[in-house]
């Protein structure tokens, strides 16, 4: 093998494209699921089958998260949008895992969402590039903002003058203004 086959950067993005895929597919299963019942109720404990059947009356609720999971996954699976994807499914894998871990009698879907659960932190993980900018920025706003305030755009000429010691900081990470 030559060397321009193994490059890094090309293999960072595969694995990066193949998570994404593979968490798609995890959301579209999650959906069809919904709809088929793949996973009968009956195998899930006794609050958790009285949950699931207290959605079939409530067919907005059931549809939203049916749609809910079919757009996330295609956007995971086109390429599209993924920081958005990523930080509305991170919360909705999580709280799948721990409805599948209290409350599931199936090892396959344990197993599934488990593994779904460690692409989504380790797919954030790898986006965040991304969400540093903004949590670094929120983080430095919120050092300076009085608790009863309501949140604000950091303006840096402020922050240069009342606290030049965080406005190194901020320089430091070199964000870019966005207008």
């Amino acid at each position: 093998m030559d060397s321009e086959s193994l490059n890094p950067k090309d293999v960072n993005r595969t694995m990066t494209f193949l998570m994404q895929i593979f968490l798609g597919a995890v959301l579209l299963i999650k959906a069809t699921d919904s709809v088929l019942n793949l996973f009968p109720v009956e195998s899930y404990a006794p609050e958790a089958q009285a949950l699931i059947t207290s959605f079939e009356g409530l067919p907005l609720l059931k549809s939203t998260i049916f749609g809910l999971h079919v757009v996330l996954g295609t956007l995971l699976i086109f390429n599209l949008f993924v920081p958005f994807t990523l930080f509305m499914t991170l919360p909705l894998m999580g709280f799948a895992f721990l409805f599948e871990l209290s409350y599931g009698a199936f090892l396959m879907p344990q197993i599934l969402t488990a593994a779904a659960l460690a692409v989504s932190v380790a797919l954030f993980y790898m986006h965040g590039k991304f969400f540093k900018t903004f949590l670094h920025v929120q983080l430095l706003a919120d050092i300076h903002r009085p608790q009863t305030a309501s949140p604000e755009v950091l303006d840096l000429e402020e922050l240069k003058e009342r606290a030049p010691e965080k406005y190194k900081k901020v320089k430091a990470l070199n964000i870019k203004q966005i207008s």
